[in-house]
């Protein structure tokens, strides 16, 4: 039985059953939360065992257990880093712009 209202569910006061399980021999089993009927992350569900005889005219209910379900966050992204603008080059100085080449000229000298 389980209830996410009731702290204390039973079988017959109209809590829901996750599982009929009809083999005395069975120890253990386990259930998807996302499942039941009023699941909501961080809400908290009771569960009781009862156990059924005499073709269910005798139960015998269990201990109630219970368990909240984690809330589970999306992590903000990493924002990506702005890339820094690529600096123009400065222009070397163009130094002396007289002609290194000797003046000949038209009379020789």
């Amino acid at each position: 039985m389980y209830s996410f209202t009731d702290s204390q569910p039973v079988y017959g006061d109209g809590s829901p059953y996750y599982k009929w399980i009809t083999s005395a021999g069975t120890t253990s089993t386990s259930l998807d939360m996302s499942s039941l009927s009023g699941y909501e992350e961080g809400k908290t569900c009771y569960f009781s065992i009862t156990v059924l005889y005499d073709s269910h005219s005798v139960k015998k209910g269990g201990n109630v257990i219970s368990f909240t379900a984690p809330v589970t966050t999306t992590p903000e992204p990493t924002p990506e880093p702005t890339p820094e603008p690529t600096p123009e080059p400065t222009p070397e100085p163009a130094g002396d712009e007289s002609d290194p080449t000797p003046d000949t000229g038209s009379d020789g000298n």
